[in-house]
């Protein structure tokens, strides 16, 4: 199950910055988004190992540490850092069609929103029950 939540996680990274990689508006786009997408990717995996490593460590409060630090990186580069990088592509589409670039935003919004719903949703959800399963944490 966690080989599956780090491909489908590792793929919707990628996904969601294809369309500008197809075409960036300049080297500087493109490396950042590349740079962007490793992150992510990385922290992925980091998450993933982390979380591996820790079966090995008793009580709960490492994995939620894991855990949320996992959620504040994924939160702030989808939330911050990629929008920064397409700014400037932003920009340079309203100006061509500023309805249409109204509507993707609108989407875009909609889509980050629950992209991070479902990253965060996910990984306490399985973090949760991992903790419970292995008895680390009980009611």
């Amino acid at each position: 199950m966690a080989a599956l939540g780090t491909l489908i996680g590792i793929s919707a990274v990628w996904f969601g910055i294809r369309e500008p990689l197809k075409d960036p508006l300049d080297a500087r786009e493109r490396r950042d988004l590349v740079r962007y997408g490793v992150f992510c990717t990385v922290l992925i995996i980091a998450f993933v190992v982390g979380i591996v490593v820790l079966t090995q460590v008793r009580g709960w409060i490492p994995h939620m540490g894991l855990t949320l630090v996992y959620m504040g990186g994924i939160c702030w580069a989808s939330a911050l850092w990629l929008p920064r990088i397409l700014k400037r592509r932003q920009a340079r589409d309203a100006m061509r069609d500023p309805e249409g670039m109204r509507r993707q935003m609108e989407r875009q919004r909609f889509w980050r929103l629950w992209s991070l719903v479902l990253a965060v949703g996910l990984a306490s959800a399985g973090v949760f029950a991992g903790l419970v399963v292995s008895g680390r944490l009980s009611f």
